[in-house]
C-alpha cells in the first residue's frame, strides 16, 4: 500500500494543478497562453486519507530559469507523507517540468531524497524534431517513445491546462506520458458550489478528468477538482475515490510570491 499511496499523493497532485477545456472537444496543444500567468506562485495542500492526515504538497512556479543551457519554465511539484502513514513510509519527493519559451515541454524530472540527499531517479527528455521522447532512470536509457507535437508530461500538462480561462460546459483532451505508456486525459467543467476556502468563501468550477489508455478508460476511478471561478482558478481541493480508500487534497496556503523564496531543493 505504500508503494501506491505514494502514487496515488500523485496522481491527485497531477490532477489538482490540471484543470481546463473548450467545447467541443479540444486538444489541449490547441490551446494558447501568454507569457507566464502564474510565475512566483506557491501552493500548499493538506492531503487526507479516509479522514487521516497523510502527507503535504507544495506547488512551486518559478517562472523563467536559465538551466540545461537555455531558457525554461521551470514547475515544481514537492510531496511528502506526514501524520498518519509517517512511521511506516517516510517518503518525500519532487516532480519538476521544463517547458519552452512557447509552452512545449523539454524535460521532465522525477527526484526522491535519501537520507539528506536528493536523488534524481529519472528523467524524460522531449526530442520534438526527432518525435521522439527518451526515459532515462538511474543514468541509463529505459525507453524511447514516438510522440507527436501535442503531447505533454504530467507537470506541464497540468499547467496548461489550468491556465485556460474555463466555463461550465467545456471539454478539453489532452495527450500525457510519464515515458513507459501513453495515456489520453479527458476533462470536463461544471459549475460548482460557493465552497469556504483559506482565500475566503469563493465560488467555483468543478473539473472531472477521465483517464484512458490503449482507448480504454483506466479503472472507473472518482476524481474531482474544484478550482475558484475566476481569472487565477486557483485548485482549492481535489478529491480521489480508489479501491483503496479516498484521498482529499486540500488548499492550505496560498502565497502569489512565495516560489521566489524557495531555492534549490527542500
Amino acid at each position: 500500500m505504500n508503494l501506491k499511496m505514494r502514487k496515488t499523493i500523485l496522481t491527485i497532485l497531477w490532477v489538482s494543478i490540471a484543470l481546463s477545456h473548450a467545447a467541443p472537444a479540444r486538444d489541449l496543444s490547441g490551446v494558447t497562453m501568454e507569457g507566464t500567468p502564474y510565475a512566483g506562485e506557491r501552493l500548499d495542500y493538506m492531503v487526507e486519507w479516509t479522514g487521516l492526515d497523510v502527507g503535504k504538497l507544495t506547488l512551486l512556479d518559478h517562472g523563467m530559469v536559465e538551466e540545461y543551457g537555455g531558457t525554461f519554465h521551470k514547475l515544481v511539484v514537492y510531496g511528502k507523507t506526514t501524520g498518519a502513514v509517517e512511521h511506516l513510509y517516510d517518503s518525500r519527493r519532487q516532480f519538476i517540468g521544463f517547458m519552452t519559451p512557447h509552452h512545449r515541454p523539454f524535460r521532465y524530472e522525477e527526484w526522491e531524497k535519501e537520507d539528506d540527499d536528493w536523488i534524481m531517479e529519472e528523467w524524460l527528455s522531449f526530442l520534438f524534431d526527432i518525435k521522439e521522447v527518451r526515459r532515462i532512470k538511474h543514468e541509463k536509457l529505459r525507453n524511447i517513445l514516438a510522440i507527436q507535437p501535442n503531447y505533454f508530461d504530467p507537470v506541464t500538462a497540468g499547467y496548461r491546462l489550468r491556465a485556460h480561462r474555463m466555463k461550465p460546459g467545456d471539454f478539453v483532451e489532452a495527450t500525457v506520458t510519464q515515458g513507459k505508456y501513453i495515456y489520453r486525459i479527458t476533462t470536463t467543467v461544471e459549475k460548482g458550489e460557493i465552497m469556504q476556502t483559506i482565500l475566503g468563501p469563493r465560488e467555483t468550477l468543478v473539473i472531472v478528468p477521465k483517464i484512458y489508455w490503449k482507448g480504454k478508460l483506466v479503472r472507473n476511478r472518482d476524481i474531482k477538482v474544484w478550482l475558484t471561478d475566476d481569472e487565477k482558478q486557483i485548485p482549492v481541493k481535489a478529491f480521489a475515490d480508489v479501491e483503496y480508500g479516498s484521498f482529499t487534497a486540500t488548499l492550505t496556503k496560498y502565497d502569489e510570491k512565495g516560489a521566489e523564496k524557495v531555492h534549490g531543493k527542500g
